[in-house]
């Protein structure tokens, strides 16, 4: 990371050092033979003794305090381990959204809906949706499940831990624009002390580094903001922790900068009793922060595949999702692979053969090397 200082350490710099320290890491988990948040435990200060201590920051570690104002620090169930042990010890499983369905053009919010109850059915407790642009179908559509949702999931909505996630992309120029649309919609004023949450979060809705406009949305509506996805500068993510705009935290592994620099950050929002949650890359993310995890977001993962991403389909093994759960993998590194059905490999690559200008004889001139079966450009013969 220092010795990117000169050519920016944020943006597409932080995104390229992430990819190839999340490869590190997974290479570093195989030569171990450890699942890289076992490793994770063993390259700590202590030697592992967080593994047994109570952790805070899941989707269940948030609470709405007494006086309703807002989201306040809960503290997750301790593990089976005792206080400070070294042992190995099973990973918990980590609290799960689904990304259930996005209002797409032509879809009436009884469809949407309809999608969103379905997935509820199957368990999940947290679903998010996207927002449309089309304030009279967002109004009917959280109407609908306000209504009805709590029936289907057997609870209320609680932020941070179980309801609806609208997730605004930074669709909203500004605090104004955000607080239009919020009133169209219906909730656009806080709920009375007592009540439940309108949402279990409103996920980005402005611009990341606007972290004054964030902060004025959260102060007028009540509402819990998650904001993180995209963001490569941690400074971001503590301008929004000093101005009280950052309820639920999220992380995107790969733009922050990878493992190692996801890993410390999650642990210093659970120690602060943020609640945390990743943005895609479940296979990655659900190694974060401990045995205790981070909240995981994951798309539809059937056979069938979903609508809105095909990566689930792309990969094989990595972490099991039951009952709006997530369970990391045992298996070395990641703990996964990509698919034989969409990706061939060669058991044994061949090394290229270099073909120099010396060795191809007079009348040509060769600019590229060649493998044996695949003749690269660049060799052209003389006129």
């Amino acid at each position: 990371m220092r010795g990117s200082a000169i050519v920016g350490r944020v943006g597409l710099v932080r995104r390229a050092i992430g990819l190839v320290d999340v490869a590190l890491w997974d290479v570093a988990g195989k030569v171990a033979g450890l699942p890289v948040w076992r490793l994770l435990e063993r390259s700590l200060p202590d030697g592992g003794a967080r593994l047994g201590s109570p952790a805070r920051g899941a989707y269940g570690a948030a609470v709405v305090p007494d006086d309703g104002t807002g989201v306040g620090p809960s503290t997750h169930p301790a593990l089976q381990a005792g206080e400070g042990t070294s042992a190995p010890v099973a990973p918990a499983a980590r609290p799960a959204i689904l990304v259930a369905a996005y209002p797409t053009p032509g879809r009436t919010a009884r469809d949407v809906a309809d999608e969103v109850l379905d997935r509820a059915r199957e368990g999940w407790p947290l679903l998010k949706i996207s927002r449309s642009p089309d304030r009279d179908l967002m109004r009917d559509l959280l109407a609908i499940l306000r209504a009805e949702l709590p029936g289907v999931t057997g609870r209320p909505t609680e932020a941070g831990r179980s309801g609806v996630v609208v997730d605004v992309g930074f669709g909203w120029r500004d605090a104004d624009d955000a607080l239009a649309d919020l009133e169209a919609w219906g909730i656009g004023a806080r709920a009375g002390v007592g009540e439940p949450p309108v949402l279990a979060w409103l996920e980005d809705p402005v611009l990341p580094e606007d972290a004054a406009g964030a902060a004025h949305v959260r102060e007028v509506t009540g509402l819990p903001l998650a904001i993180g996805d995209e963001v490569t500068d941690p400074e971001v993510f503590a301008r929004l922790a000093a101005l009280g705009a950052l309820d639920v935290a999220r992380v995107d592994v790969v733009g922050i900068g990878g493992i190692t620099a996801a890993d410390p950050l999650v642990r210093s929002w659970q120690a602060a009793g943020l609640v945390t949650s990743s943005h895609v890359y479940p296979e990655v993310s659900v190694h974060l922060g401990g045995a205790a995890g981070i909240g995981v977001e994951t798309f539809e993962r059937s056979v069938q595949g979903n609508p809105y991403d095909p990566a689930p389909l792309l990969v094989e093994g990595g972490p099991t999702f039951s009952g709006g759960t997530a369970l990391p993998p045992e298996a070395p590194g990641l703990g996964f692979t990509l698919s034989p059905t969409y990706f061939t490999f060669e058991a044994e690559p061949s090394l290229p053969s270099m073909r120099w200008a010396s060795e191809t004889g007079p009348g040509t001139t060769t600019t590229a090397c060649s493998t044996d079966d695949n003749r690269m450009l660049g060799d052209q013969e003389d006129p």
